[in-house]
């Protein structure tokens, strides 16, 4: 089973992912506003063919899922994480481009490849 104990790093590497450019996004579930500071949901898988983690979903606090039995749609055969976190905004003063990061992530359930639609739940607040 997997748990926060043995894949720390896994909420780190997601702190920081860039989920869309700007300030802003929409819940996946309810298409609410959510913005910088709010806390979320958030859904990741490993892309294989680029090999790095994405976020693809992001859910508002009313919407956020505890474990995959309520994730409508699985990608079966990759890595998969539910987290829960907050919006931050990144910028770089150079190209003054700015983008939607994921900040202060904690990993709520994991689902390695080989373990379909059947994940494991990992914390329990």
């Amino acid at each position: 089973m997997t748990n926060r104990a043995n894949n720390p790093a896994l909420g780190q590497i997601l702190t920081g992912l860039p989920i869309r450019p700007g300030g802003h996004t929409d819940c996946t579930n309810c298409h609410q506003t959510v913005r910088e500071g709010d806390p979320v949901g958030i859904y990741a898988h490993w892309g294989a063919e680029h090999g790095d983690w994405h976020i693809t979903d992001v859910y508002c606090v009313d919407c956020r899922p505890r474990d995959f039995g309520l994730k409508r749609t699985r990608i079966l055969g990759v890595p998969e994480t539910l987290a829960h976190g907050r919006l931050a905004v990144m910028s770089d003063n150079h190209t003054q481009d700015a983008k939607l990061v994921a900040h202060s992530v904690t990993l709520r359930a994991t689902s390695p490849a080989n373990e379909g639609a059947h994940g494991h739940t990992i914390t329990d607040d």
